[in-house]
């Protein structure tokens, strides 16, 4: 109650010394003032009962300024300060928390139409005290410069320097310096062509480690698009070749694949194909959460893995995540690496209780840093389980610990200080696209297309291709009734070895009515890997109808059959039907049923069957602006499990819509027979929009959840209240 207090008290002052307009040209800022209070208690099957409670108040001040110092001359500063206050108990334990984030920024840009340069400086600092823990003062600092000129008819040249600072105030955890040049420049010499070009140096220096990396690597890009005999002839290409030299001690290996899996089999799985996992991008999921999983969810131990197409050397391994974890989580995963030549029998090659938690130079990426032993092997996996159910961080009860994704995984060799070296990697891709229109009508098109890429360095060399020739035809008889077709070569070689396919679809479309259309669509796939074939053939009709104004109706069905390169045969029927009907403009009713039936038999292993049918039923009804109430039923059968029934119904009322004062509530009740449960949670808020930009936020959450595992009752008060000037 004293934060509350002092939070309202705080509000009152502000409401007080709030102004009446801008203070000066340009110059804006708000204050911020909010307070939440959480009380959770469950319960597991063994019945014993845990109690979390928390209370935090945040403090937010900003002030930023934005003026012309002359007409193409801008200068734009200010920053943020937020302090947080979080006092967290776990039954009889209590923590309290203090956190402190500074983040100044401060710009200077010069634009022309010819030329544009600029400055800047930006810095966060935080500074977090915890109850019986070492209290950290972490400072990420970035300065940078920026050069571009755009001359009319000439090349355009873009720079970029950047320098990160990266450590805490006493230098004993993390001393990095990251020293960027960016180099750029785009030329069309014709229309049709345009030739690219990016040169980046980076200089990365820990201070605590003595280790330094420098790579320089330069990347051009050719590209051609054009049309030719009256456009009959459309062609397009693109060459992108890239070198990049490390001089480090610690170099990183690009796989040709990412792979995952989710088994309780380490020793014997063949892990799946998952590009995100490598594909560069530190901020995107890659599907695989090592969070706490929902009741009933899937919580078999995670298996994230590479293919090098070739033997290489590991002996370090970043996983990076896509959130921070507080300082009490960080420790709660281990991590166990295997090595594989088949990706199929697994070899464990060392376990990892506990690996080191880091974020990147500029602090907005986090991982953790594998480091081991070592291993040579074309597969390489790291194994570990999401966070169990009940996990819960006394630093930061509030911290998302569900949504724990893996966003990338990255492999390296770390060579000895005496054995730093340079080492170098070539890479080339060629894309290219024709199309011929042979006939206008039927309309009859040629398509050729290839792709290669090869890719060198002196730990291994990897190379693919794909060449496709195809025919593709379109020709309508009439206005009720069209038809199209495509038939294509595919040769490709890849890791796998020598591969060609045979492509084939033909699509028949008839619109009798403009209420009604039908589609049939016949498509396959026949393929042959170095001697091993595999085909997939299939036939799907799809109907719609809208019978009268406001029902519309939808049935389709299909048949395919499959066979894989070990002999086994796989039959699939699928029927799906969907309804929406219309009856008043205030209440919309659906319903759907999804039928498959699948069938496997051959290839040596026993003949099976599997069928899984699902039916739902939903209606919306918006009697009010004011008032939404809906309620949906479902029911899925599955060969040898239990039928499984869902419902759902709520609502929200929230009057006063259009007003400064707006209230809502909103109610939601939730059911799943597979594991008994049951969710309720209920929602009354209140907006109070004081003027432009400031307003007051109030809201009550209540959630109660009941399962055969547990059994749960929350209670959270939030406020915000935000004065804009």
């Amino acid at each position: 109650m004293r934060i509350l207090h002092g939070f309202m008290a705080a509000a009152a002052l502000a409401a007080a010394l709030l102004p009446a307009t801008a203070g000066a040209e340009g110059l804006r800022g708000f204050l911020e003032l909010s307070y939440v209070n959480s009380d959770n208690q469950s319960t597991d099957a063994g019945n014993v009962t845990t109690t979390t409670k928390s209370s935090s108040i945040l403090q937010r001040y900003n002030l930023s300024l934005d003026r012309m110092l002359y007409p193409t001359l801008r200068f734009t500063g200010g920053g943020t300060v937020d302090y947080t206050m979080t006092r967290a108990e776990l039954n009889d334990n209590q923590l309290d928390t203090t956190l402190l984030k500074v983040s100044p920024f401060l710009d200077l840009t010069l634009g022309t139409p010819l030329y544009s340069a600029g400055l800047g400086y930006n810095r966060r600092q935080e500074i977090s005290d915890t109850e019986g823990i070492a209290s950290s003062n972490i400072i990420h600092e970035n300065y940078n410069a920026k050069l571009s000129l755009r001359p009319e008819g000439l090349p355009s040249l873009e720079f970029l320097y950047t320098r990160t600072n990266s450590y805490d105030a006493d230098r004993q955890f993390q001393d990095v310096v990251l020293n960027s040049y960016n180099l750029g420049s785009r030329y069309k010499p014709v229309e049709q062509v345009e030739l690219n070009y990016q040169g980046l140096y980076t200089d990365a220096t820990d201070n605590l480690t003595r280790n330094n990396t420098t790579v320089l690597t330069h990347t051009g890009r050719v590209t051609y698009n054009d049309q030719f005999w009256q456009d009959r002839v459309t062609l397009y290409a693109n060459y992108n070749i890239s070198s990049q030299e490390t001089n480090s001690a610690l170099f990183r290996l690009f796989p040709t694949a990412g792979l995952s899996a989710l088994t309780d089999t380490p020793l014997l799985v063949t892990l799946a194909a998952n590009p995100a996992l490598v594909d560069g991008n530190l901020n995107t999921g890659s599907n695989v959460t090592i969070g706490i999983q929902p009741v009933g969810g899937d919580i078999r131990p995670r298996n994230l893995g590479f293919d090098f197409g070739g033997a290489v050397t590991v002996n370090r391994i970043r996983v990076w995540l896509n959130t921070d974890l507080p300082s009490d989580i960080e420790n709660r995963f281990s991590w166990t690496i295997y090595t594989s030549s088949d990706n199929l029998n697994w070899t464990l090659v060392q376990l990892l209780p506990s690996a080191p938690f880091r974020s990147n130079e500029a602090g907005t990426g986090w991982f953790y840093e594998l480091g081991f032993s070592g291993a040579t092997s074309r597969y390489l996996k790291v194994v570990t389980s999401p966070l169990p159910l009940g996990t819960v961080s006394l630093v930061n009860p509030t911290a998302n610990l569900t949504d724990i994704q893996v966003t990338e995984l990255e492999g390296f060799v770390q060579f000895e200080d005496v054995q730093r070296r340079t080492t170098s990697q070539v890479s080339h891709v060629l894309d290219t696209n024709m199309r011929v229109r042979i006939l206008e009508n039927p309309n009859l098109n040629y398509e050729l297309s290839y792709y290669y890429d090869r890719s060198d360095s002196d730990f291994f060399s990897t190379s693919r291709y794909i060449l496709s020739n195809g025919l593709s035809a379109s020709h309508r008889f009439n206005q009720y009734l069209s038809t199209s077709a495509r038939f294509a070569r595919e040769d490709s070689k890849e890791n796998q070895g020598a591969r060609v396919s045979y492509i084939y679809s033909a699509l028949l479309t008839a619109t009798p009515l403009p209420t009604l259309t039908h589609s049939l669509v016949f498509s396959g796939r026949n393929e042959e890997i170095d001697g091993r074939k595999s085909d997939t053939n299939s036939l799907f009709l799809n109907n719609s109808a809208t019978l009268y104004q406001g029902v519309d109706v939808n049935l389709n069905g299909g048949y395919s059959m499959a066979t894989a390169e070990s002999g086994q045969k796989t039959n699939t029927t699928i029927v799906t039907f969907g309804l929406t009907l219309l009856p008043h403009s205030t209440l919309t009713v659906n319903a759907s049923y999804s039928g498959n039936m699948t069938e496997q038999t051959g290839g040596g292993l026993p003949d099976n069957s599997t069928f899984t049918h699902r039916g739902d039923l939903s209606a919306a009804f918006n009697p009010l602006r004011s008032v939404y109430l809906f309620g949906a039923f479902g029911v899925i059968m599955e060969k040898n499990k239990d039928m499984v029934t869902t419902r759902n119904i709520g609502g929200t009322w929230s009057p006063f819509r259009d007003g400064a004062l707006q209230l809502s509530f909103s109610y939601n009740e939730a059911y799943n027979s597979s594991a008994n449960q049951k969710d309720r949670t209920i929602v009354p808020s209140m907006r109070w929009n004081i003027r432009g930009g400031s307003y007051l936020d109030m809201s009550y959450l209540y959630l109660k959840s009941t399962s055969v595992s547990q059994s749960s009752e929350s209670r959270t008060f939030s406020s915000t209240l935000r004065f804009a000037f």
